[in-house]
């Protein structure tokens, strides 16, 4: 991609969307899906806000422009489609958010007005609204549950809708019960198609396959990418793949999940990788959550991380190493360890490793006072900042536009905070 292509063809878009390419604009619409955190009265319309102005998610640039720090845009718009969604009519836990969007094509004599490019489906991370020590409580609780689900049984247990295919000979392996609960949360959730309004309570409830299944009669042959960031990014991969099993043969469904913990074991990821072959894997190497759960040698990566993730590296400007992980974490990856099964891995393809390393003391304290959390309880190269630092989405944004700017194109989007 040497020159701008202002006006892709489907099957230029396509190529684009199989590639790293547009990785940044999918962390922005991650990051999105953290719009007024706690406060479910006012997600929705907090959410088409920050979609649909460009000043919080700017233009799609268009193909062609990987590094280019002010790119063109594609001559369209964000559509908030479906969502969000966080249990049956909003019944539940903001942890468990997800919505659909897309962006609408305007003047490109290749597609039609308004046909969109591609549809996203964005997932929550961990609500950290709840400040540092809930935050902390919630992850630990993660790192508690190793038992494992299989897969096709979770989908064809009765609760999952899927109206496209019972078939399930083509599915194997298991994920975490974690995540079970959370994918079963995500793809039972209901909200009515938003057809380009703010998000409204009136309309017929549709599952998300439903609501895909509606908007790609409407638009056929749409790809569908699926990101989120953190626990978001572990849901990404069941997700991805149970779309893709019910879309086969519809669209191409690919993910894009960003600082995610591993979701399952090898029979789960080879199912995974048959649906979304086209998909990526970013994380963080100073980032303690994708190393849950992988195995390291002869240890876990937790284990591993609590002996080695910052502790080997050396404060800038002097001779001090980093800190241990936050005690919390710590004290429970001891005590559970050496419970962590080793059949847990990360994809074979796609995965994108984003050289991390310690910050500047300048740059952790502007990031800790932008995060809005009460970070002012606690020290700026401690544990707990550090692993806030490492782990949230503008460090990520940073390591991406620094490691991969040859291969991606510079994008950024601006969290909207309601009065």
């Amino acid at each position: 991609m040497s020159t701008v292509n202002l006006n892709p063809t489907s099957a230029q878009m396509l190529q684009t969307l199989q590639s790293p390419y547009y990785g940044m604009v999918f962390l922005g619409l991650a990051a999105q899906a953290y719009t007024a955190e706690g406060d479910w009265s006012k997600i929705p319309l907090a959410l088409y806000t920050a979609l649909t102005q460009t000043q919080y998610t700017p233009s799609l640039p268009a193909p062609g422009q990987a590094g280019v720090d002010s790119p063109q845009a594609l001559a369209g718009a964000w559509s908030l489609d479906w969502g969000p969604a966080n249990g049956q009519d909003g019944s539940g836990d903001n942890s468990n958010l997800l919505y659909i969007a897309s962006y609408r094509a305007q003047n490109n004599p290749n597609y039609e007005k308004n046909w969109p490019y591609f549809f996203v489906v964005a997932i929550r991370g961990t609500d950290t609204s709840a400040g540092p020590l809930a935050l902390w409580k919630q992850l630990g609780e993660d790192l508690g549950d190793f038992n494992l689900t299989s897969w096709a049984g979770l989908v064809s247990n009765g609760q999952i809708p899927i109206p496209n295919s019972s078939d399930t000979s083509s599915l194997s392996g298991n994920i975490a019960n974690g995540t079970s609960d959370g994918f079963t949360v995500l793809a039972t959730s209901t909200a009515p198609l938003n057809n380009g309004q703010p998000p409204s309570s009136n309309g017929t409830p549709l599952s998300l396959i439903a609501a895909l299944n509606s908007l790609l009669q409407q638009y056929p042959n749409t790809p569908v990418v699926v990101t989120g960031h953190s626990l978001g990014g572990a849901q990404s991969q069941p997700i991805a793949a149970y779309l893709g099993w019910q879309l086969s043969g519809i669209t191409t469904v690919m993910a894009q999940p960003f600082a995610p913990p591993t979701a399952g074991d090898q029979g789960f990821i080879n199912t995974y990788q048959s649906f979304c072959p086209n998909s990526y894997f970013w994380y963080n190497t100073l980032d303690l959550i994708p190393y849950a759960y992988i195995t390291m040698g002869s240890q876990s990566g937790l284990q591993w991380a609590n002996q080695n993730l910052w502790t080997s590296y050396e404060w800038p400007g002097g001779s001090t190493s980093g800190p241990s992980l936050p005690s919390l974490l710590s004290g429970l990856i001891d005590v559970f360890g050496n419970d962590i099964p080793s059949s847990y891995v990360r994809p074979s393809s796609g995965v994108q490793a984003l050289q991390g390393s310690l910050p500047q003391q300048t740059q952790i304290q502007q990031f800790l006072n932008g995060m809005g959390f009460p970070w002012d309880l606690l020290s700026w190269n401690g544990s707990d900042a550090q692993l806030a630092w490492q782990h949230f989405p503008p460090s990520y944004f940073a390591y991406m536009s620094s490691q991969y700017g040859s291969s991606i194109v510079n994008y950024m989007t601006t969290p909207y905070k309601p009065s």
